[in-house]
């Protein structure tokens, strides 16, 4: 149902964004939960493509994770959001 409205931009609000969030380390949160940074940047850059009107961008748990880590998820996340250069905000 999400993915047909995002598609269609069918909401009340248009100016809604999507902003997506993951764990920035296994043991941040539930560790079934969480991605690697390479497959999280790819997710990203796949959404800011398919997406790029109602894209908003990324949130990571929590953040000591997300820049204490190797690699560094937030960069990575920021460089794949980067990328595609459509985002408004950046990690």
């Amino acid at each position: 149902m999400w993915d047909a409205a995002w598609r269609n931009n069918s909401f009340a609000n248009p100016n809604m964004r999507l902003y997506v969030g993951s764990t920035a380390g296994s043991s941040a949160g539930n560790p079934s939960s969480y991605v690697s940074p390479d497959f999280f940047a790819n997710e990203l850059k796949g959404l800011q493509k398919d997406y790029p009107d109602s894209f908003g961008g990324a949130m990571t748990w929590d953040m000591s994770w997300a820049y204490g880590s190797s690699p560094n998820y937030a960069t990575n996340a920021k460089q794949a959001m980067m990328a595609g250069s459509k985002c408004s905000v950046y990690a």
